[in-house]
This record gives structure tokens, sequence and C-alpha cells, in this order.
């Protein structure tokens, strides 16, 4: 379990992980490359803009603008690749649902299975095509609203049934 830290602090003595989870990787990777392209043309444009009206040396800005793309590539690396995984951590234990947000600044929230209503997955059609990823909403007694929403999980009809599958050895 590669968040057995973060679960030591969270989970009481007689609770057991069972399944754990993040925002999906490929959703995560999509971002990143889409930032990417985003920035490329953006960059692009402004060094075409810098080179045709000024009479600077061009070797200049376009190392200037390989750096920039450089840096912004390690960024969205970071951020994508690393920060949205270890900020948004789901797990089922054999009591509840655990929703982790944050690195340094962190909340908890967790729902007890029985107080759990309905759970609903919703996979807008470009995530479900482009990223198999979707969200899962649990719904709890005395509200209407959707309480926690598990946003761009990967493959959310297979979670739902495993916590389904826990839900039921449980009760």
């Amino acid at each position: 379990m590669p968040y057995e830290r973060i679960w030591k602090r969270i989970l009481s003595q007689n609770e057991k992980l069972v399944f754990e989870f993040s925002i999906g990787r490929r959703y995560r990777f999509f971002k990143m490359l889409l930032r990417l392209v985003i920035w490329a043309a953006l960059l692009s444009l402004i060094v075409i803009s810098i080179v045709s009206l000024t009479q600077v040396d061009h070797s200049i800005i376009v190392i200037g603008a390989i750096v920039l793309f450089l840096l912004a590539t390690l960024y969205y690396a970071f951020y994508y690749l690393y920060y949205q995984e270890i900020s948004n951590l789901y797990a089922f234990t054999n009591k509840r649902v655990v929703i982790h947000r944050g690195w340094f600044s962190t909340v908890t929230t967790s729902i007890d299975f029985d107080k759990i209503t309905d759970v609903v997955v919703m996979e807008p059609f470009w995530a479900r095509v482009l990223t198999k990823s979707g969200n899962l909403s649990i719904n709890t007694a005395g509200t209407d609203q959707r309480e926690v929403i598990l946003q761009n999980i990967p493959e959310p009809y297979e979670v739902k049934k495993k916590l389904d599958e826990i839900m039921g050895t449980v009760a």
C-alpha cells in the first residue's frame, strides 16, 4: 500500500484498509499533455511576435522559449503526475469511506457505511472516452444534495462494485 503512512495516522486500531485509490493516471496524464500543448502554442505565438517585431538576436529568444517550456513541463509533470495523486487519496476500509485531500494542509472526510444512502456513478462522455474516468457521488441520510464526490477516478463502475462488495460483507 503506497500511502500506508497516511492511512496509519487516520485509521483506528481495529480498522482495516481494504481498497485505496486516487485520481486516475490517464486523466492526470491527459490534463498534463493538454496544458503543455496549450502552453507550447501560446509560447510559439509569443516568440513569433517578438521575432517579427524586434531586431533582437533570434537565438536568444528561441533559447529563452525552450527554457520556459522546459520549466513549464517540469511544473506540470510535478503537479499532475505527483501532486494531484498524493493530494486526492480515497480509501474504503472495513467500516467507512475515507477521503484525504491536501498535502501540506489536509482535510480528511469519512462516511460510515451505515450512513450511506446511495452511490451515483457519473461518466461524462469525453472523460469516459479519453481518460476512462468518471465521478462517484456518495450521498448520506439527512440531505438531498450530493455530499461527497470522488472526482476523476479510474473505472468508476468498478470502484462502485468494490464499494458495494465491501459494504455487503460488512452488513
